[in-house]
């Protein structure tokens, strides 16, 4: 599986490619807010969510979920490490 994260200026867009499809999906969360809200959780084990503004950030059991309003998608830890250190400055 291919993972490509894009920050736009007011959402991210994320895109998964495998042998048989390819998905790409907006996050319409501004890119500041949505690595802030990830990386709160890394830094914090013993929390299980955490909410900015009206995006909440959930702990699962392989990755990080991000909810705005009705749309959700889960950033598998794999992936996750990655993003986070690739923006870290």
């Amino acid at each position: 599986m291919k993972f490509q994260f894009e920050p736009a200026e007011q959402s991210c867009f994320v895109t998964e490619t495998t042998c048989s499809s390819s998905m790409r999906c907006e996050i319409p969360v501004a890119p500041k807010t949505l690595l802030k809200g990830l990386k709160h959780l890394l830094l914090n084990a013993n929390e299980r969510d955490h909410t900015i503004g009206g995006v909440m950030f959930d702990r699962m059991r392989d990755g990080i979920r991000v909810n705005v309003g009705s749309f959700s998608y889960t950033f598998k830890y794999v992936h996750l490490f990655p993003v986070v250190m690739e923006t870290a400055q």
